[in-house]
């Protein structure tokens, strides 16, 4: 089944707005001096993953080593995460939560939640655990090809698409 191109940029356009919308919930439940919402992003995957390596983090948060390791940098100034030599390949780092972290990111959560709660208090419970499905079914889409396909070849717009180009 292929969507149509119309379904496709009013869906990439909607998660775009969700993504904008979600940036400014995390920032409006921080507190002052509260990690932002770039440290908040790399906290809940490390919770989420365990002790990991830099390389999967940059991979599963779309950022570069740099800005990885200026993230990591402020999460150890603020004692809220550790890295160390991995022992299977001294040249990579794993990185976990500290248990100041872990509290900090159940604390930051709890507020975000209460945050949500308050925003959708309108919605029917039906339509509120309907879109929850829909966004964890949309999630783990993209995220199951994207890790089939690492490296998807740029789309190919033109008078020719869909054919390959004589080379």
């Amino acid at each position: 089944m292929t969507l149509q191109e119309a379904t496709v940029a009013a869906l990439e356009e909607k998660i775009g707005t969700l993504q904008r919308v979600l940036r400014r919930l995390t920032v409006a439940s921080l507190g002052p001096g509260r990690p932002g919402a770039a440290l908040q992003a790399v906290m809940r995957l490390l919770a989420e993953s365990g002790e990991c390596r830099a390389r999967d983090l940059c991979t599963d948060l779309g950022v570069g080593a740099p800005v990885l390791s200026r993230h990591i940098a402020d999460l150890e100034e603020r004692r809220l995460a550790v890295r160390r030599r991995d022992p299977r390949d001294g040249r990579s780092q794993l990185i976990t939560l500290t248990p100041a972290g872990f509290a900090e990111l159940q604390e930051t959560g709890d507020s975000r939640s209460a945050l949500l709660r308050r925003a959708l208090a309108s919605w029917p419970e039906t339509e509120a655990r309907n879109t929850s499905e829909a966004v964890d079914r949309l999630a783990r889409t993209l995220d199951s090809y994207l890790r089939e396909h690492p490296h998807p070849p740029p789309p190919h717009h033109g008078p020719d698409a869909g054919t390959p180009e004589a080379g």
